[in-house]
């Protein structure tokens, strides 16, 4: 077998690259990055257990789309930034599936373990593709 056209090999970046993404890495690990995470979550459950928030977003569909209509970044973001964002521009639009007003038919709202323990289940990152 061959190519109809010559093989194109890209260099690997410099050790110092390589290793700034690996301590990159290293922090985003840690419990310290990740905890922020689980205090919004358990956050938004509670404010919607609370009942005091509209069930669903008073936005358009298209208002909504407008928000996040941006190319996509071509580097990584910090997560303090990532979290902001969350914090102010999904939350307060996501349609509120544990909120006491909330009527679901065939979309039911979440177990609060299964929420946690996705954590774990994204941490796995289990294929079905790899035996």
């Amino acid at each position: 077998m061959y190519l109809s056209r010559p093989f194109r090999v890209f260099p690997l970046p410099e050790p110092p690259v390589i290793e700034a993404v690996l301590a990159e890495l290293e922090r985003d690990a840690a419990f310290a990055a990740g905890a922020p995470f689980v205090e919004l979550a358990a956050g938004f459950l509670a404010e919607n257990r609370a009942g005091e928030v509209p069930v669903a977003p008073p936005a358009t569909a298209a208002e909504l789309a407008a928000r996040f209509a941006e190319p996509m970044p071509r580097a990584g973001r910090p997560l303090d930034e990532v979290l902001a964002r969350i914090r102010r521009e999904v939350l307060p639009s996501a349609i509120r599936l544990s909120h006491p007003m909330y009527l679901g038919h065939q979309v039911s709202a979440p177990a609060p373990a299964a929420i946690w323990s996705e954590v774990l289940t994204s941490a796995l990152n289990n294929s079905l593709a790899v035996r």
